[in-house]
């Protein structure tokens, strides 16, 4: 519990309800998708150039190296990095998304941070028990 965020590491925070941000998420064949605009990814994770998102969504999810895909005018890149780079212009789509629901809240996942205090010293080995 707590009221500011402070980074820890080895630690990742699961706010209640999320943090104010600028990306929303979807749901494409059982798989999560994160939506960050205007951010891109990086690396290559094949060689190909998709035309649609449906075909970069269903390549992204088959392909192994695949961590999600960058939008650039209409163009779709399949990454192999989750890093992402502020660009004007371009739409990152990270496959598996970095937030959970449980008991029908949803939870962010922040790595690296706490919250400022805690309500107990209570752990817990599961998440959908916390």
């Amino acid at each position: 519990t707590g009221n500011r965020v402070k980074p820890s590491q080895g630690c990742t925070l699961y706010p209640k309800g999320g943090i104010t941000t600028t990306y929303y998420r979807f749901t494409d064949s059982g798989i999560m998708w994160e939506v960050r605009s205007p951010y891109r990814l990086t690396g290559r994770a094949d060689s190909h150039t998709y035309t649609s998102m449906d075909k970069a969504l269903d390549a992204c999810a088959d392909n192994r190296r695949c961590v999600g895909f960058t939008e650039h005018r209409g163009k779709f890149i399949l990454n192999s990095n989750r890093r992402i780079q502020q660009v004007a212009g371009h739409q990152a789509y990270i496959k598996g998304s970095m937030s959970s629901v449980a008991k029908n809240t949803l939870w962010e996942m922040l790595p690296r941070q706490i919250l400022n205090r805690r309500l107990s010293n209570k752990r817990y080995s599961e998440f959908e028990t916390a």
